[in-house]
């Protein structure tokens, strides 16, 4: 995830920083979820991101998980739409191009569960 410009409130100087993130690169982040127009879960998911490896670049900052179970296959936004995966707006979740066709139930998938 492209992160630049840090910009948090640490306890040390007080002083607010901010977080510079490709809109959809936020959008489809692993843990963050938009409620009544704000995004939260953000800057935790751009520090998780920093050491995760994109497997179709191999570049660090792979925000996106294969939502398959047992799955360990991580993207970029931009890498996952080049790569094939498979995008369903409905719930921001991903599945990789080995894992595109399988169908997801919902007794398997707690995070499907109304």
């Amino acid at each position: 995830m492209a992160v630049d410009s840090p910009r948090v409130t640490t306890e040390a100087t007080r002083r607010p920083e901010e977080w510079w993130v490709h809109e959809d690169c936020g959008v489809w982040a692993t843990g963050v979820f938009l409620v009544r127009g704000r995004l939260y879960g953000l800057k935790e998911a751009a520090r998780g991101t920093r050491d995760v490896l994109c497997c179709e670049c191999h570049e660090s900052g792979a925000i996106m998980g294969c939502f398959q179970k047992g799955c360990s296959l991580n993207y970029h936004y931009r890498c996952a739409i080049s790569s094939g995966c498979l995008l369903n707006e409905e719930n921001f979740s991903m599945k990789c191009s080995q894992h595109k066709n399988k169908v997801l139930t919902r007794a398997a998938h707690p995070r499907l569960r109304r």
